[in-house]
């Protein structure tokens, strides 16, 4: 049996008010409900869904098949992951969610206590919660919202729903596109606060494995305001090439500098640090878990480490310029060649111009 806490059956009540002040007087409970959540009820109700709904369809067994295979890359990287979330919830009357872009469930994992009710409410695979399916959900809204959101019991659009509480965090990709959403439900009764934040930490994994992922050819640039957060979950991510064109950059890169992903296109590494490009590769092949600092354009203090195959290519092959297009000074590094044979002077030999050749020097030493 469910213990339910004072305040869990505080909430439901004030709930219970604001539903009857929008659903039967048709005010805005601005006091009583989250914005996220009103914005929701109105969009549902602008598409004419009916609060009172019961019925919404049996999961598409078919149609999860075909989604699990476009979302080969998703499922790959947030399979486990999804897993780990579960053991941090497992006995809470709850259950670990990913669905895609479209609001369809993936995959979940639950306490079989809890499934059996999930199930009465299709919140298993094949089945769409998105909002102009399902109303609104923690699912659906954070689709629609782009932002991590709480779904508590009453504020569920469908009234058949208000036994849950969810928690979801929308999953982007490296380029900033919807991928998915990361969500855990439970009875309403065994609300847990700190649900929203681990939906949030886990999305933020995933995302950082299909960001490192998709650029593993590059240089990937991790950085921030502080030292002991770049290589954690907090640390900011930029995808550069060898000439320091910007290819990607998560949210945290984007938040700590100040920019919109739509400028990537108009930036250059040059443009957002002090120090060149050629310095970051030449301390990344000395020390690779060494950090530099660096100081932002605008003033501001970072802490950077460069990583990924381009931190392991010589100098010389980068081609980096700098923002004046003019060669970085670096050491060369000649490519290999076939090692000529050495030459022998006999002893006594006279050693004339004409003899003391780079041939004669050759001594089978390729650093020579």
């Amino acid at each position: 049996m469910i213990q339910v806490p004072y305040s869990v059956e505080a909430r439901s009540v004030s709930l219970q008010e604001a539903r009857s002040l929008y659903f039967g007087r048709g005010e805005l409970p601005e006091a009583l409900v989250d914005q996220s959540v009103l914005r929701s009820w109105e969009r549902c109700r602008q598409a004419g869904l009916n609060p009172a709904r019961l019925e919404c369809g049996d999961p598409n067994q078919r149609g999860v098949v075909e989604a699990r295979e476009r979302n080969r890359t998703l499922m790959s990287h947030a399979q486990p992951v999804l897993e780990h979330l579960f053991e941090q919830i497992r006995n809470s009357h709850s259950m670990a969610i990913l669905a895609d872009a479209r609001g369809m469930v993936l995959q979940t994992y639950g306490d079989a206590d809890f499934l059996s009710r999930a199930e009465q409410v299709a919140l298993s695979p094949g089945a769409s919660w998105h909002e102009f399916e399902r109303g609104t959900n923690a699912i659906g809204t954070a689709l629609a919202e782009r932002v991590p959101v709480n779904v508590f019991g009453s504020e569920h659009f469908f009234e058949g729903n208000a036994f849950l509480t969810c928690s979801a965090s929308p999953i982007l990709d490296p380029h900033g596109r919807l991928m998915g959403v990361l969500d855990i439900s439970s009875d309403y009764r065994a609300f847990q606060r700190h649900s929203l934040g681990l939906v949030k930490m886990s999305s933020r994994i995933i995302e950082k494995r299909l960001f490192e992922a998709e650029f593993a050819h590059q240089g990937l640039l991790s950085f921030h305001s502080r030292p002991d957060h770049v290589g954690s979950l907090c640390e900011a991510l930029l995808a550069i090439t060898p000439d320091g064109d910007l290819l990607g950059a998560d949210q945290v890169a984007l938040e700590l500098l100040g920019m919109r992903r739509e400028d990537l296109p108009r930036r250059h590494y040059g443009m957002l640090f002090d120090v060149p490009l050629g310095t970051l590769v030449d301390r990344a092949r000395r020390d690779p878990l060494s950090l530099i600092a660096l100081s932002g354009r605008n003033g501001e203090r970072f802490y950077a480490r460069l990583r990924g195959n381009f931190a392991a290519m010589p100098v010389a092959s980068t081609g980096l310029t700098d923002v004046r297009g003019k060669a970085l000074k670096a050491a060369v590094e000649a490519p290999a060649a076939p090692t000529p044979a050495p030459v022998s002077v006999s002893a006594g030999a006279s050693m004339d111009k004409s003899r003391l050749t780079l041939q004669s020097l050759a001594t089978g030493d390729e650093r020579l």
